[in-house]
Parts: structure tokens; sequence; C-alpha cells
């Protein structure tokens, strides 16, 4: 099921088969997460592990 919050669309999915499934074949698309002022603010600009978006620095700061 697509609900839309706002402007963010949100996908429910109700079994652990399709969840599985989905994040096999989308997991680029939902590696990131939202940038938000509040986030740029409190995070120094979303540079911590869990607010930077997936990539190479990502990775540097995960290891």
């Amino acid at each position: 099921m697509l609900l839309h919050f706002g402007r963010v669309p949100v996908l429910v999915v109700s079994s652990a088969d399709v969840a599985h499934d989905v994040m096999k074949t989308h997991d680029l698309k939902f590696a990131n997460r939202p940038k938000t002022k509040a986030v740029d603010i409190i995070m120094n600009g979303g540079r911590d592990v869990a607010f930077s978006s997936y990539g190479e620095y990502w990775r540097h700061m995960k290891v």
C-alpha cells in the first residue's frame, strides 16, 4: 500500500516475504534518509552516520 504523508511517499508492506523482496530489488532507493533543516542544524549538516546519504562517506563512517 502506498500512502503519502504530505509530500513524502510511504510504502507499507504487510508481510516479511514481500518486505525482503522489496528491500533486495529496490535497496538503493531506500538507502538514503530524508534531509530536513532540523537534521542540518542539529547533526552538523547530516554528517553523522545515521543521517548521511548512502555513498563513499557513509561507508567510511560506518567502519
